[in-house]
């Protein structure tokens, strides 16, 4: 019995050499959260940009979703974010190339830099709301920040371009589902979308 006893523990101890944490109980880490005030080049599951914040994504990095601050700026440039991204009182926002795999909600922009989506997916919603800035929001492939970007924007659902104060250019972008626009109080210039 108690070389039996001998034999189960020299097997258990094998096992705990073989999977890192199987005595412990802790399993290998998942992406934790983080913060971006600068350019980031890391592994994230939300990734936080700081109120009054910047940061930029580098090509390395690996990120699930993002949160922009109020009056901080993200630039997304040739990146794939798994989840979506929330900006809230940002300054700006620019989306250059990018593959998105949640929803975009861009609400209360103050500036004072354009912020835009060029050449980008998104496989959720779009939501641009309430947007404070003076400047103009462009959601374009050939005009503006975005000029001569292609391809163009899609969206895989639903856009809503809703109650915002400055201009917004939604040109030449496919919307898989509908195209929602109200309440806007400069106006919204619309061409060439496929909806």
């Amino acid at each position: 019995m108690r070389s039996r006893n001998r034999r189960l523990l020299c097997l258990l101890g094998i096992t705990a050499l073989l999977v890192p944490g199987a005595m412990s109980g802790t399993a290998s880490a998942a992406a934790s959260n983080q913060t971006c005030n600068g350019t980031f080049t890391g592994t994230a599951a939300t990734l936080t940009v700081p109120n009054k914040g910047t940061c930029t994504l580098n090509g390395s990095a690996t990120v699930q979703s993002v949160v922009v601050g109020q009056g901080a700026n993200f630039t997304c440039s040739g990146q794939t974010i798994s989840g979506g991204i929330q900006a809230n009182g940002a300054a700006w926002v620019e989306i250059t190339n990018c593959q998105i795999g949640g929803t975009v909600q861009l609400q209360a922009l103050t500036g004072p830099n354009d912020s835009y989506i060029c050449q980008s997916t998104v496989t959720g919603d779009l939501q641009v709301q309430q947007d404070a800035a003076a400047e103009s929001l462009v959601i374009d492939s050939l005009t503006g920040d975005c000029q001569y970007s292609f391809p163009e924007n899609s969206f895989g659902h639903d856009v809503q371009i809703q109650n915002n104060a400055g201009p917004v250019d939604f040109s030449y972008n496919n919307v898989a589902h509908d195209l929602q626009i109200q309440g806007n109080r400069v106006g919204v210039t619309v061409d060439y979308d496929n909806v």
